[in-house]
């Protein structure tokens, strides 16, 4: 298996991700729409796409480090995944229920973090590389900036979407470095740096 390749295809899914979200909470503060109307359901059945290029990206890397990821890591990639689930179903759902898609927004979004932050940990504790801060900024972001932004300001703020699209943009810059140092060494990628 390829591992820094497949690290390198994780990376794009990240990015393309990141730049997909980021230009939707763009299009969202230029071209506001109402809560709970159509055009509402159709910007956020788009952004699924975001969170589903996410969810590609780590569960790349989550196959090829599993057999090596120790059970932080791997509890790390499976609560993520959850959270981006939950995160694209509530996008795709809110065109037909409202209520139940802003109830899956509110539990997608800190299981997401928190995935993110014990697979950032992880990676921090047992890496030199550039991803093991990236990952944990990404987790974090949601509890320092997010939670308490949506909470005064209210859901959705896309100021505060934007930021967290910038962390994901870190995650996939720093996979991508590492996948390059590793590829450059003719070493297979250690479970423990990737993202």
């Amino acid at each position: 298996m390829n591992t820094p390749r497949i690290a390198r295809i994780a990376a794009t899914a990240f990015a393309a991700g990141a730049l997909w979200h980021i230009i939707s909470c763009v299009r969202a503060l230029v071209d506001p729409t109402e809560p709970g109307s159509v055009a509402f359901a159709r910007s956020n059945n788009l952004g699924s796409v975001a969170h589903l290029l996410w969810l590609a990206g780590l569960l790349a890397l989550a196959v090829v480090t599993w057999r090596t990821n120790r059970t932080l890591a791997r509890a790390g990639y499976a609560i993520a995944a959850l959270g981006l689930v939950l995160l694209a179903t509530a996008e795709l759902v809110i065109g037909r229920s409202y209520d139940l898609s802003q109830a899956l927004f509110t539990l997608s979004v800190p299981v997401n973090a928190i995935g993110l932050t014990c697979l950032g940990l992880a990676t921090a504790r047992h890496n030199t590389g550039r991803t093991r801060y990236a990952v944990v900024t990404a987790g974090i972001y949601v509890f320092l900036v997010m939670v308490p932004v949506f909470a005064i300001f209210g859901a959705p703020n896309y100021p505060t979407l934007i930021g967290w699209g910038i962390t994901w943009l870190l995650v996939a810059a720093a996979t991508w470095s590492d996948a390059n140092n590793l590829a450059g060494r003719g070493a297979p990628m250690p479970v423990r740096a990737a993202a």
